[in-house]
């Protein structure tokens, strides 16, 4: 198995009031719309989309002992995600980001309350490194830039690669405080920033810092790139001679790359947006950490890597995440784990294809995994939730549960699918069959309501 990747950062409760109204008519009264509350933060959407990818992700995190926290915690937990890290503090309320968008779905403002990530403990990173080896580390603009400058001075110690998501333009600029130690350690090896995000750091790196020597080469990008991503490749360059990957988010104009290739040469690349029907768009404000998370397990089994046809694969298959993201209610689309967001893989025996699928939703397959049909059942019975309850969480709609019924389908995985606690148990799904009778789902299925 893969050692895991170790994300630090922040874990809040996202609150999305989208507006029916056009943007003109919203201030200063109020105004008729939807709002939604779901999980989100910038280091759990990266673990979260890295998990969904196929990827064991740890987070490391902070949340207050409160309604909101206990939410979060719980839906980690219904997913599968490892809470070990995620520390309760009693004195401190859980982070909250409220934000507005317009009625097509685009950010017109937020307000974040976001105090608690200045107490996470990083005292015992040290032993944390030494106990879960990750293959990665990535940290957040959430955390303070003490907490950056230990992370990266442990990880430059122990070898491991770090990568860095801004998540805003004032967070972004963390790194420089400290005589830029955090920057200048060479431990950060990737960064994720928009073109607000890389000006920013860009600007201050000149202002701070003495100029590094230019490439000897200067790559180009290919004529159809947009204008903005032209515009940006200067910045995207100078930064890189910091920060040797460079993974520039441009939105609808699609993706830069610049990164290191032979010797001290760099290569530019740019990446066309995936195709999009605007009018399915719901909300843009987990896409961004959806393509870093998905980037991040896409680099697990290498994060060293210099391949440029893998570098371009690690970068489509982000943004095919970031797209299913945008089409999504949600912080992180769940269908993020299928199939185009991470690298086809040749399974051999179907222990191996247990692991994968399992492992997208969170649930973990182990030797205990073969379990006989009867004795799943019975365990099965005892967990599952009722046709409303699901119908409730507009996972599934009547056709979907009553047209797509699965013999000896795991109680924890229909759960995950549907959005409940998986409790962490281990099954073996043997085979699927659709409209099987009725008589059979009630023996196999006697929870299932009517």
């Amino acid at each position: 198995m893969l050692p895991p990747i170790l994300v630090i950062g922040g874990a809040a409760l996202d609150i999305t009031a989208t507006a029916c109204r056009s943007p003109n008519s919203l201030l200063h009264t109020s105004t008729p719309g939807t709002i939604r509350q779901s999980s989100g933060g910038v280091g759990r959407n990266v673990c979260e989309a890295a998990m969904r990818t196929g990827s064991l992700c740890i987070l490391l995190t902070s949340t207050g002992d409160d309604l909101a926290g206990a939410s979060l915690r719980q839906d980690m937990i219904a997913m599968g995600m490892d809470t070990t890290l995620v520390a309760v503090l009693p004195t401190q309320a859980t982070a909250v980001y409220h934000a507005i968008h317009d009625s097509n779905g685009q950010l017109l403002a937020a307000v974040e309350d976001m105090d608690i990530f200045d107490y996470i403990d990083l005292d015992k990173l040290d032993d944390v490194l030494t106990e879960y080896r990750p293959s990665l580390v990535c940290f957040d603009g959430n955390i303070t830039a003490s907490a950056m400058e230990t992370v990266t001075s442990s990880c430059q110690t122990f070898g491991v690669p770090v990568f860095f998501e801004p998540a805003s333009v004032p967070k972004s600029l963390k790194l420089f405080d400290g005589s830029a130690r955090a920057l200048l350690s060479g431990a950060i090896r990737y960064a994720s920033p928009n073109q607000y995000e890389l000006e920013a750091m860009v600007n201050q790196a000149k202002a701070q810092l003495p100029p590094p020597p230019p490439p000897l080469v200067s790559p180009s990008l290919p004529a159809h790139a947009p204008g903005l991503a032209h515009d940006c490749l200067p910045n995207a360059l100078y930064l890189s001679q910091y920060i040797p990957h460079i993974i520039l988010k441009l939105g609808e104009h699609g993706c830069v790359y610049v990164g290191p290739a032979k010797g001290t040469e760099k290569i530019a690349m740019y990446f066309a947006p995936e195709p999009l029907n605007l009018s399915t768009v719901k909300n843009v404000t987990g896409a961004g950490d959806s393509l870093a998370g998905t980037i991040m397990a896409n680099l697990q089994k290498d994060p060293f890597t210099k391949d440029i046809d893998l570098w371009r694969q690690i970068i489509q298959n982000g943004q095919r995440a970031a797209i299913r993201t945008l089409q999504s209610d949600l912080a992180v689309s769940p269908l993020i784990g299928i199939a185009g967001t991470q690298f086809e893989i040749k399974i051999k025996t179907p222990r191996q294809a247990q692991e994968w699928s399992y492992s997208s939703l969170g649930i973990r397959s182990n030797k205990k995994t073969h379990i006989n049909c009867g004795s799943s059942a019975r365990m099965a019975g005892n967990l599952y939730a009722n046709v409303d309850q699901i119908r409730r969480q507009d996972r599934w709609n009547n056709t979907a549960i009553n047209g797509a019924y699965l013999t000896n389908l795991s109680r924890e995985l229909v759960r995950s699918m549907a959005g409940f606690p998986t409790y962490g148990r281990f099954f073996y799904l043997a085979r699927a069959t659709l409209n099987s009778p009725t008589s059979l789902c009630k023996t196999l299925f006697p929870a299932i309501g009517e």
